[in-house]
């Protein structure tokens, strides 16, 4: 969905972050600050998100499961300043 509306490289990855990547394809880097370097081996197929303080690492496949992990994220208070 997302690769349809932004650019993709030529690896079929999208790039919203600084990223230097080896055999990575397909795959969707993010991070908020610019100043943030991702760099990644041998990805395929997922979804990374840096911000602020958070990363998360998804495959594409299961991201449904985010909505999992936030409510798990919402009842621990150790985590409700990041959310």
């Amino acid at each position: 969905a997302i690769e349809r509306l932004l650019k993709t490289q030529e690896d079929q990855n999208v790039e919203l972050a600084t990223h230097v990547g080896l055999h990575t394809q397909g795959t969707i880097i993010y991070a908020s600050d610019p100043n943030d370097l991702v760099v990644t081996i041998g990805l395929e197929n997922l979804v990374i998100v840096r911000d602020r303080n958070v990363t998360l690492i998804v495959d594409k496949d299961r991201t449904q499961e985010i909505k999992q992990v936030l409510k798990k994220l919402q009842s621990d208070p150790r985590f409700t300043d990041l959310l």
